[in-house]
């Protein structure tokens, strides 16, 4: 399914980009101080929230693509 491997790329750059963050700030000089803090806050709460709707629209291409089962 194309539409899941795009949600799949998307989830991987997500995840990506989240290690990026948590080893920028983990850096014992970190540039801009509380400043940076706060734009990585707001970053990864953005990205996280990303992340939970591609995993509940992944959920339902998932649900939509299920075969009935038989009774």
């Amino acid at each position: 399914m194309a539409y899941d491997d795009q949600i799949t790329k998307r989830l991987a750059a997500i995840h990506s980009r989240l290690d990026q963050i948590a080893k920028e700030e983990a850096h014992p000089n970190l540039l801009g101080g509380e400043a940076s803090r706060r734009v990585y806050d707001t970053q990864r709460d953005l990205l996280i929230a990303e992340t939970e709707e591609l995993l509940d629209r992944w959920e339902r291409l998932r649900d939509a693509h299920q075969t009935p089962e038989a009774n």
